[in-house]
């Protein structure tokens, strides 16, 4: 079976940059979100991966600029967990992937 792989990218460099003002959040890019976004809520969105190590992989960015993940609020985490098992069922049907 096929396998795929999510990424979980927590804004480390670019959160700093973002405060920073020395170079915009990519992920806040309307070109990027409307180029590669493939779904939002209300604390993530979820992008596909424009140069993926592996075929379907997503990045999973938290809406909030944070520097690390424990910074994550409770409700962040909650929807965290159900967001995962929600894509991993797309990519089961769409991809075949096992896991």
């Amino acid at each position: 079976m096929k396998s795929f792989v999510i990424g979980i990218f927590f804004f480390l460099q670019f959160s700093v940059m973002a405060f920073t003002g020395d170079r915009p959040c990519p992920f806040c890019n309307t070109e990027i979100q409307k180029a590669a976004q493939v779904f939002e809520n209300e604390y993530f969105r979820i992008f596909v991966d424009h140069a993926p190590i592996v075929k379907g992989h997503l990045l999973i960015i938290p809406k909030r600029h944070i520097m690390k993940a424990d910074q994550l609020m409770r409700e962040e985490w909650c929807m965290l967990g159900v967001l995962i098992p929600r894509v991993v069922r797309v990519f089961q049907q769409v991809f075949g992937a096992d896991q």
